[in-house]
């Protein structure tokens, strides 16, 4: 018989107390006895059971952990002895052993995924849960050969393994090369081959990484010509000798090998090509000039253009190639010569164009480029030629570069052409244009730059300064005097972009300028008289001064500038006689006098100027009939004499003659007794009102010479 505590006995049997004599006290004391031995007392059962720990995680297969279990009775006693059933929801991702009755079982973990442990005794239940989730921390990379042709693909597989060993499945690896131009990879480790070097291609999972190196092989050279030839039209080129036959490299057309049989230049410059690049160029590893300007070729410029590694001239000028200009055209280090003149490459300039440190020519004209010039482009320590101009004639169609001129051009200090023109460049010309000394060509033509600084007269070797049609205000620099160099000035009105609103007198220092060809003031608000100082310059050929606000007379010094073919001064307030020195002008085509305030008859030295086609004095003030000696004027194609205080051209037979051969003509006639005192027939006033800001037919310095500057450098 098993006894139980007396607390454990859950219904305790009454014991019925009865006198007895005294000598009978060990009645109720057996009676009592008897009581608590009582066979039909009940045994203790489980309330309740607690699982310890009440969760599980794994972060690897076979891995273990032990669960136990306590039980209770209602009395919260431990039931040490109480059997205990256990079992697992989902046996397939956590199995427990042994699998028989005990108080406590071992959870191996089997796969990912979530179960539940659950241990029984009688009816009180407890749980525990399982979390079994993989975490990798090996990664491995399998790739089947660490060589591939370039064009050649190939699968790279990855796995990773957890703390245990096991495998992790489903693992989702990211894929990357460390150099997508030489080799691509995609989402599932198939990598490609673009161009010739070598690569890393990392699997990456989470924070582990794992990688393999491949090595690129070079296309045979005859199969990239053969590629190029398909690619650019080949069999409707112009000359395609010997292309696709299996004659020697070198009797290929535009193909010229070095000393050891390799392809080092590619001169294929206006042969007709029509297509693309192709992208198999880039196995031509030892090239150093590619010359294709002056075809058909279009889209965008291959990428994998950027590792011809020896690549040093890449002519690329009047073709059809769009697209961004691919920021992987910084890995060309040899590269010395960019152009691209007139192509259709459109965003911004990549900042990687810095990292080109042999450059010494930089050609991105006549293209679709926006955004700023990137500051990086002052890191070209060895360029000579900087030009990225937009279309004057047709803005809409060119670069429109925007912001500032960043102050880090500055830095290039061998530059000798420097040509941002006919783009929307904001601000002042930076000072610091004044450190290139080296500078011959400056053209900033058709922006929206407001100041010219004084250190521009550090230029000492500019020959050409190209201003106009920009937004510039303030005076014209005296220091301007000190470029002995100069050739071209030009700060007039702009081709289709507006006009320069300088102010103050033309500095007399411009006189120091002796070898200045072109001159071209018009269309600022310039006062003051026209220095006499200008007649220094005998070099002179095309002198615009028109629509300004010039005054004074013409100075006599005029008559020095023996080259002038053309000389502009209206409309202005210029006052006094037309000066008899005008005579001396041999060569003078053009001469621009209406508008002004002159007076006095014309002078009959006028009649020396056996050149002149073009002659223009309405809306002045002068007098008098036209002097016989100008019927001599044999080559005159225009005359306008109307407006004037009586100037006039006498009915004669020779002055009908001479008139009938000019084929634009205007103005008073007056009989010769009366031709002194010939009035106008015109109202000045409605000339001055209806005045053109130029006169001037033929731009002394049209902007098309610019780019012809560009093409001829």
């Amino acid at each position: 018989m098993t006894l139980f505590p007396l607390r454990a006995i859950r219904r305790p049997v009454p014991v019925r107390r009865r006198p007895v004599p005294i000598g009978g006290r060990l009645v109720p004391i057996l009676a009592l006895a008897l009581a608590a031995c009582g066979g039909d007392a009940a045994p203790p059962v489980p309330a309740s059971l607690t699982v310890f720990p009440n969760a599980l995680s794994f972060a690897s297969l076979a891995d273990t952990a032990r669960l136990s279990a306590t039980v209770r009775d209602e009395n919260g006693e431990v039931m040490p002895g109480a059997t205990i059933t256990w079992l697992s929801d989902d046996a397939t991702i956590a199995r427990i052993t042994p699998p028989e009755r005990a108080p406590s079982v071992l959870v191996t973990s089997v796969a990912n995924g979530n179960a539940t442990i659950t241990a029984t005794a009688g009816s009180a239940r407890g749980s525990a849960t399982v979390q079994v989730e993989q975490v990798a921390t090996t990664v491995e990379i399998t790739a089947p050969t660490d060589s591939l042709m370039v064009g050649d693909s190939v699968q790279m597989t990855a796995h990773a393994t957890d703390a245990a060993g096991s495998d992790v499945a489903d693992a989702l690896f990211s894929w990357e090369s460390s150099d997508p131009g030489v080799a691509t990879v995609d989402d599932n480790g198939w990598v490609r081959a673009r161009a010739p070097g070598s690569a890393e291609i990392t699997a990456t999972l989470g924070e582990l990484r794992a990688s393999a190196a491949l090595t690129l092989l070079p296309l045979p050279e005859r199969t990239v010509l053969q590629a190029i030839y398909d690619a650019g039209g080949g069999a409707l080129w112009k000359d395609n000798t010997n292309w696709l036959t299996d004659a020697p490299l070198a009797e290929w057309f535009g193909v010229h090998l070095n000393d050891d049989g390799q392809v080092v230049h590619l001169l294929l410059t206006d042969n007709g090509l029509i297509g693309t690049i192709a992208p198999e160029i880039t196995s031509l590893t030892h090239l150093e000039s590619l010359h294709i300007g002056l075809n058909d070729l279009a889209g965008p410029l291959p990428p994998e253009i950027a590792h011809l590694k020896r690549l040093k001239s890449l002519e690329l000028t009047y073709n059809a190639f769009d697209g961004p200009i691919p920021p992987e055209i910084g890995g060309l280090e040899s590269l010395e010569w960019l152009g691209a003149f007139g192509n259709a490459f459109s965003g911004e300039i990549p900042p990687e164009i810095g990292k080109l440190g042999q450059l010494q020519s930089l050609d991105l004209c006549y293209n679709r480029l926006t955004g700023p010039i990137p500051p990086e482009i002052g890191d070209l320590a060895s360029l000579k030629r900087l030009a990225l101009c937009g279309i004057d004639a047709n803005p809409t169609e060119g670069n429109r570069l925007s912001g500032e001129i960043p102050s880090e051009i500055g830095k290039l200090t061998n530059l000798s052409l420097l040509s941002l023109g006919a783009n929307r460049l904001t601000g002042p010309i930076p000072p610091e244009i004044g450190n290139l000394t080296e500078l011959d060509s400056l053209l900033l033509y058709s922006n929206e730059l407001t100041a010219i600084p004084p250190e521009i007269g550090n230029l000492e070797s500019l020959e050409w300064l190209v201003l106009y049609g920009n937004r510039l205000a303030g005076s014209i620099p005296p220091e301007i005097g000190k470029l002995h160099n100069l050739r071209i000035l030009h700060i007039g009105w702009g081709w289709a972009s507006g006009r320069n609103l300088l102010t103050g007198p033309i500095p007399p220092e411009i006189g120091n300028l002796t070898g200045l060809q072109h001159v071209d003031l018009g269309g600022n608000q310039l006062s003051g008289p026209i220095p006499p100082e200008i007649g220094n310059l005998r070099s002179l050929t095309n002198l615009e001064l028109g629509s300004n606000m010039l005054e004074g007379a013409i100075p006599a010094e005029i008559g020095n500038l023996t080259r002038l073919t053309s000389f502009a001064a209206c409309p202005n307030s210029l006052e006094g006689r037309i000066p008899p020195e005008f005579g001396k002008l041999q060569r003078l085509t053009q001469l621009f006098l209406r508008t002004n305030e002159l007076s006095g008859p014309m002078p009959a030295d006028l009649g020396q100027l056996h050149s002149l086609r073009q002659l223009i004095v309405a809306g002045n003030r002068l007098t008098s009939a036209v002097p016989a000696s100008m019927v001599s004027l044999s080559r005159l194609r225009e005359f306008y004499w109307q407006n004037n205080d009586g100037l006039c051209v006498p009915l004669l037979t020779e002055f009908d003659s001479w008139l009938a051969r000019i084929p634009a003509h205007r103005g008073d006639r007056c009989a010769p007794a009366s031709a002194q005192a010939a009035e106008s027939h015109g109202s000045l006033e409605g000339v001055r009102m209806g005045a053109q800001r130029h006169v001037t037919r033929e731009r002394p310095l049209s902007p098309r010479p610019v780019a012809d500057l560009l093409r001829r450098r």
